[in-house]
């Protein structure tokens, strides 16, 4: 007897927990998967709606049973909301104003940085505000709307012009929200135009059907299902605020996600969205593409499509192409080749190394740079490249800056290119940049060098005139400058010094360093010292004098400076001032400034405004100019 109720009782009990949980089971809402794009695959991006709105939850991706990292859009972004009332003549009287304020009272509690616009419709649609308009300017712009006109309701007209405008604006999420009493009639658009103008933009659209016709419920949501949006049958006005109210739920409870896709291209995918507390939602739908197509899948880099991004990838892939020819060329002759010669090198080569004078092995890298001078040494940059290294004394071959520059130039276009986002013309900003950069600071350190040498060049003559007056040789006062001197001019001389001891005269050691030094003022020394060995007569005073020669040009040449220096200030002020307040307004309000970039009056007004601050840069130049 006591089995028996044992028995019974946990029957019971499990009656009750299966009860429980079925309970439990129905009482818990699932996930709504909204919409799925994959224009942009493998980057598949989700829409989904959660039973409540709420801080975003954790949500998990299971692609065919496999889990997949969520990228989650951030919900508090700003909106790009479209409002469309219907201002036909049936909306006459006391059914458009109180539309009008519900709508108004809408689009005022909406978050500050939404961008919102207001259209009308009637017998066709019309634009009350564009985008980007703030709540409280679309308020206003609401209560202006007003009844009258032909007979019409160009619904599908104002869902059209609505979705062009969104698809025209940056943002995560584009809703569109279409108010009217009635079904559509002599419309400016048909339903498939205005469907594919909302996809196109991306936009989601809610409906507000007042009066509840059936048919104009039934056009409403051949429109807003397809766009993962819904229509709200409105009994009468009193109701609107309450639809408005669904809409903002929605909206709160609407969230985007996008994750990478492992699925071969037309291959079926089945998507299961979990989060902790809700029921999962699923759906299914085919990867774009051909089965078995030839692009490469999952690679997130994309070839460009413009004529500008596909003449940098021919550069680049010519550069490669000519590195591999420079290597291909200078490399060592093949293994067959040294075993025919060996015989007759061999025992020359053996006895070298025994003599300890073992031939030098040259680098890959060397002989690259050895191939590279023999191509493009005799170009006129190339000469003028190796000019400045000498006048810089940097470190460095002409071939070595070269590579430097190739280098800058394809690391700064690839980072415009794919951190920036730059496109079309703007991408070759940066290669032009990375190219130019080391050029300039080998100019810039030449420039500073040539600066040193002129500024220690009357102190050099006076000890060079003082060495002589002591009784000293013209070589012996070179001596005495390089060692007492300071850099660049001891290393100069020093190297003068150099060549008349390796046999050169020392008239063309002397005018070797003017050119060097590009230097007007050493070329007055170099001329008194040959005019010296011409005719005679002292040497030293001929120094002295040079020497406050030059000390008075550039007592001359500061004092024009100074009195430039004003003229010089107002070309680098008015120069940099529309670049700097550009900077400005860009970050204080960059929809403002985009119209510059983005429309072709303004890439115009760009290019006129550059080229008058070259001609007025040049024209303040030549004023504030002075040749000594």
């Amino acid at each position: 007897m006591a089995a028996r109720r044992t028995t019974a009782a946990l029957l019971v009990a499990a009656v009750c927990a299966l009860v429980g949980a079925g309970s439990s089971a129905a009482a818990q809402q699932s996930i709504v998967v909204k919409s799925v794009d994959t224009k942009h695959f493998p980057a598949v991006s989700v829409t989904v709606q959660t039973p409540q709105p709420g801080p975003a939850p954790d949500f998990g991706v299971k692609e065919n049973g496999l889990d997949a990292p969520v990228t989650l859009q951030s919900p508090d972004a700003a909106a790009a909301i479209a409002v469309a009332i219907d201002t036909s003549n049936s909306m006459a009287g006391q059914k458009i104003a109180d539309a009008k304020a519900a709508a108004a009272r809408f689009v005022s509690s909406l978050q500050a940085g939404d961008q919102l616009a207001v259209y009308g419709f009637g017998a066709k649609p019309y634009v009350g505000t564009a985008f980007p308009a703030s709540p409280v300017a679309a308020a206003t712009s609401l209560t202006q709307l007003g009844t009258g006109g032909d007979p019409g309701t160009a619904i599908y007209g104002a869902v059209q012009m609505a979705a062009d405008d969104l698809g025209k604006v940056k943002a995560q999420k584009h809703v569109l929200i279409v108010l009217s009493d009635g079904a559509s009639q002599d419309d400016t658009a048909s339903l498939a135009d205005a469907t594919a103008a909302a996809k196109a933009a991306g936009a989601t659209i809610y409906a507000v059907s007042i009066g509840g016709n059936a048919t104009a419920l039934s056009q409403l949501r051949q429109l807003t299902d397809p766009t993962g949006g819904e229509t709200i049958a409105a009994a009468d006005t009193s109701t609107l605020d309450a639809a408005y109210q669904k809409i903002a739920d929605n909206l709160g409870s609407t969230f985007t996600f996008t994750y990478s896709s492992l699925a071969q291209k037309g291959a079926k995918i089945h998507l299961v969205v979990t989060a902790p507390g809700m029921g999962a939602g699923s759906t299914s739908l085919t990867a774009p593409g051909t089965a078995g197509s030839s692009s490469s899948h999952g690679s997130f880099v994309k070839l460009p499509t413009t004529s500008a991004g596909r003449a940098v990838i021919a550069g680049v892939a010519a550069l490669f192409v000519l590195l591999g020819c420079l290597v291909i060329l200078s490399s060592k002759p093949g293994v067959s080749a040294s075993k025919r010669i060996a015989p007759y090198t061999e025992q020359k080569r053996k006895a070298a190394e025994v003599m300890g004078f073992a031939p030098a092995k040259i680098s890959t890298l060397h002989q690259l740079y050895i191939a590279t001078e023999k191509i493009v040494g005799s170009f006129n940059y190339w000469k003028r490249m190796t000019y400045r290294l000498e006048q810089a004394d940097l470190p460095l071959r002409t071939a070595e800056v070269m590579y430097i520059q190739m280098g800058a130039s394809l690391f700064l276009g690839v980072l415009g290119k794919f951190a920036l986002g730059l496109g079309g013309f703007f991408v070759l900003l940066p290669l032009i940049l990375g190219a130019a950069i080391p050029a300039l600071f080998v100019k810039f350190s030449a420039r500073r060098r040539l600066n040193a040498f002129e500024a220690q060049l009357p102190e050099t003559l006076i000890t060079m005139a003082a060495s002589l007056k002591a009784g000293h040789a013209f070589n012996a006062a070179l001596a005495s400058v390089v060692k007492e001197g300071a850099e660049p001019t001891s290393k100069e001389l020093a190297r003068v010094s150099q060549e008349i001891a390796l046999g050169m005269p020392s008239e063309a050691a002397l005018e070797a360093m003017a050119r060097r030094m590009d230097s007007t003022n050493f070329g007055f020394v170099v001329m008194a010292v040959n005019i010296q060995r011409t005719v005679g007569g002292s040497l030293a005073e001929i120094l002295d004098m040079v020497a406050d020669t030059v000390r008075q040009r550039q007592q001359f040449t500061r004092k024009v400076k100074a009195l430039t220096a004003q003229g010089r200030m107002s070309a680098y002020v008015l120069v940099a001032m529309p670049f700097l307040m550009g900077l400005a307004i860009f970050g204080l309000n960059a929809k403002y400034m985009s119209v510059l970039f983005t429309t072709s009056a303004g890439k115009v007004m760009i290019c006129i405004s550059l080229v008058m601050m070259a001609i007025g840069g040049a024209i303040i130049r030549k004023i504030v100019s002075f040749k000594g």
